[in-house]
């Protein structure tokens, strides 16, 4: 019966564990908030879908911090873009994520590549002719920028 309890304990212990991370890691400390916003221009490179979805989260954890944020850009490239098609999940967590405030970018090249048409892409997502020019073009801009 012991040897039950501990394993219950633990079971449950684990089932929860994602749910004290997430309350832990919704926001930013105060410190750092305070540091981010000597900047207000923010731009995040992705080519998956799981760096996508974090810089979505990133977004809305900047704002759930309070960091001033003037532009946040998120700029996508690579064989991802054949998940933003009508018609797919990917597609749908970005509509459902639409914020003002908030730029997506998505490469031509990608798109010509992996055959995907400006009608495709959720509304409000700009195309830029180079992913990787866009970058520099940010950064050069004075952007805080990283690539995920």
């Amino acid at each position: 019966m012991k040897g039950f309890k501990n394993f219950m304990f633990l079971f449950i212990l684990m089932l929860s564990m994602p749910m004290m991370l997430q309350a832990q890691t919704d926001r930013i400390e105060k410190s750092t908030v305070e540091t981010l916003n000597k900047s207000d221009n923010f731009a995040i490179g992705v080519s998956g879908e799981r760096q996508l979805k974090s810089a979505y989260s990133m977004y809305q954890k900047f704002q759930n911090s309070g960091v001033k944020l003037k532009r946040f850009e998120i700029v996508i490239w690579g064989a991802v873009v054949k998940d933003l098609k009508k018609g797919t999940e990917l597609h749908d967590y970005i509509k459902a994520q639409e914020v003002k405030g908030l730029q997506v970018t998505v490469c031509q090249i990608a798109l010509d590549y992996f055959d995907v048409s400006k009608e495709d892409l959720p509304y409000g997502i700009k195309v830029v002719p180079d992913a990787h020019v866009r970058l520099f073009e940010l950064q050069a801009l004075g952007y805080n920028l990283i690539v995920i």
